[in-house]
């Protein structure tokens, strides 16, 4: 067959060869193209080489043996930034949170341990202070364990003086029955007697006032005080005149001058208005049974301009209350006692000197006495720098940083009676 008769053929088949063409076609099955079948080869194949894949792995990872951790005397511990690192057991609990004690530091072998020890040093709230300004010098120049200084009356420090504490600072001598009580447990104690805390109120000489008590003056700045009407409840003070107070004085203004630092003032409230305040049994009874109520009534001064604070020294006293002579001053002592020929005092009794506060006959005055363990006074550094500082000049003479807050010191034989006590 020649090219030309098989294009013939396609072009013009012969009616009987295209019908038997079609019969014997017809008889034969339908074949499938070869790209169909290779695309499937290849798909199931991938199948079967990923399900051959998968079990070999799962195999693996049950017949590999699971590791121990090594014992902890073997195996190195792991650094900090490491810890984060390590990997759990998918199957354990959460790990327990770990506690680390460290060991004891122990005290420098040049260093006794009592050294380290602080002291316990408990003070009435008047001479807080004179112990505040003690402990700052003693941190400044020594570098033992700094002082704790606690607040307390005077009945439970020495209570606590026969106990555990080391030193007590207090407003008042130490009575024969709580002195026995430390000689009982075998204490002996070591006393030392400071001085005095004292304010003054004064005014000119020409002032036509009379001398007044702590209750009237009370009565004259506090904040709030008793109702007349209800003596039991308390009300903001109405008193503008003197004779408000009270019906024995004139009409002239309640005015009272102090200076503007914390420590006269302290003194003030303590010395003068908390004595006017106990006046009232039912207030005084306060002090035990609701200490924040008894010293909100009995130290608040009132705020309306009856008690001014001004800057005063020895040489502004007088040009201040002179030209005032109806208004009222309040003084510590050791300024009192320089421009004392310029003023005349108002509390009533004796004029405050030193042989009277001594006497403890002055009214508006406290001594100041501290207290030790003796068998304390060589436990630590501290102890024996504070117990010595008791004694220093430069701490506790007239010129002393103590007397710049107010401390009149003992006289010069008393002082240097003391010192000789302690010395041995």
């Amino acid at each position: 067959m020649n090219d030309e008769f098989l294009h013939a053929l396609r072009r013009d088949p012969p009616p009987e060869f295209a019908r038997a063409l079609k019969r014997r076609l017809n008889r034969l099955p339908a074949r499938r193209s070869a790209w169909s079948s290779l695309v499937r080869t290849m798909l199931a194949m991938f199948v079967i080489g990923g399900v051959a894949v998968a079990a070999a792995l799962l195999l693996r990872d049950r017949e590999e043996p699971q590791r121990e951790d090594a014992p902890i005397a073997q195996a190195p511990a792991p650094a900090p930034k490491e810890l984060a690192r390590v990997a759990q057991p998918t199957n354990a609990p959460p790990p327990k949170r770990q506690i680390t004690i460290a060991p004891e530091p122990q005290p420098p072998a040049e260093e006794p341990p009592a050294k380290d020890i602080p002291v316990a040093l408990l003070t009435s709230s008047l001479a807080r202070p004179l112990a505040q300004a003690l402990v700052e010098h003693l941190n400044k120049s020594n570098s033992f364990a700094q002082p704790r200084v606690g607040i307390s009356e005077a009945d439970d420090a020495f209570r606590s003086l026969c106990a555990n504490t080391d030193f007590v600072m207090a407003s008042r001598r130490i009575t024969a029955v709580e002195l026995a009580l430390c000689q009982k447990w075998g204490i002996d104690v070591a006393e030392w007697n400071l001085g005095y805390q004292a304010v003054v109120l004064a005014a000119a000489p020409t002032t036509e006032l009379l001398p007044m008590t702590p209750r009237e003056i009370f009565l004259a700045l506090a904040r709030r005080i008793p109702d007349p009407a209800v003596p039991e409840r308390l009300i903001d003070n109405p008193n503008v005149t003197w004779r408000d107070v009270d019906a024995r004085f004139d009409s002239r203004n309640i005015d009272v001058l102090a200076p503007p630092d914390a420590a006269t003032r302290e003194l003030f409230v303590q010395l003068v208005m908390e004595t006017g305040c106990d006046t009232f049994p039912w207030i005084r009874s306060l002090r035990y049974a609701d200490w924040k109520l008894y010293s909100d009534v009995c130290h608040e001064i009132r705020g309306d301009g009856h008690y001014r604070e001004v800057q005063l020294s020895s040489t502004l006293v007088g040009r201040t209350v002179w030209p005032q002579p109806n208004s009222l001053i309040v003084l510590r002592y050791p300024l009192y006692a320089t421009v004392r020929a310029e003023l005349k005092t108002m509390l009533q009794g004796p004029a405050p000197t030193l042989f009277r506060l001594s006497e403890s006959t002055y009214l508006a005055a406290k001594p100041v006495y501290v207290y030790a363990q003796k068998s304390h006074l060589n436990w630590s550094a501290g102890t024996r720098a504070l117990a010595s500082e008791l004694t220093n000049e430069d701490a506790v003479g007239p010129f002393g940083y103590l007397a710049k807050l107010g401390l009149i010191p003992e006289d010069e034989a008393g002082r240097r009676k003391q010192r000789e006590e302690h010395a041995r």
